[in-house]
């Protein structure tokens, strides 16, 4: 499981668009909800709450194939913008692209000018994916300046409760926690987190500061 950020999977959800009913996609795809491709048939119908279960799951793919391919440090919101561009292309295309090359030479400003250059589909440029390109630069290009933990130790639930429980629940799935789903990220989320990273949370008493 790979986690995007809520922001860019609000900025995916704008630029998709969502269809309850699957259609032909310009590139002669069939597709339903946000952007969903893989299985989708003529005739197929969907819910709103089954179109967000798959752009995460696209989603968490597309990021997957970003962290396997990608062999330069990557802030979240990089690899956000990344992820949202992978899904959209394909996984080939980004393995050829210019983008992808320049990126693991560390040239991030130059790679962040390629983004520009993906925007066809048939060999028509379409206004929609100028749009979404420069969206995804603009998050590539904006710096992380919340130095604060995502997820820190607490007896009690986060704001950001939902992403804990999707931490939660990666952990759960790799049989590295086994605790409740509950959005609250005590000594057994750390304990997890350091299993997995050889870290833990950022104040839980048993961490070295």
């Amino acid at each position: 499981m790979h986690l995007i950020p809520d922001t860019v999977i609000s900025r995916v959800k704008y630029w998709e668009g969502l269809y309850l009913r699957a259609y032909m996609c310009p590139g002669g795809v069939w597709t339903i909800g946000y952007g969903h491709t893989r299985g989708v048939r003529p005739g197929m119908v969907c819910t709103e709450q089954q179109a967000d279960l798959w752009l995460r799951e696209d989603l968490g793919d597309a990021a997957g194939y970003v962290d396997k391919y990608v062999t330069v440090p990557l802030t979240v919101n990089q690899r956000g913008a990344l992820a949202s561009f992978v899904f959209n292309i394909g996984v080939g295309s980004f393995r050829q692209s210019s983008l992808l090359t320049e990126l693991n030479r560390g040239n991030y400003a130059v790679a962040s000018e390629k983004f520009g250059l993906y925007v066809k589909s048939g060999g028509v440029v379409l206004p929609g994916l100028v749009k979404r390109r420069a969206g995804e630069r603009e998050i590539f290009d904006t710096p992380v300046t919340d130095a604060s933990p995502l997820v820190c130790y607490s007896t009690k639930r986060l704001p950001n409760q939902d992403m804990v429980k999707r931490v939660q629940e990666m952990l759960s799935s790799l049989s590295l926690y086994d605790g409740a789903i509950d959005g609250i990220p005590g000594s057994k989320t750390s304990s997890g987190i350091e299993r997995l990273f050889g870290f833990r949370l950022t104040g839980d008493p048993k961490s070295d500061g």
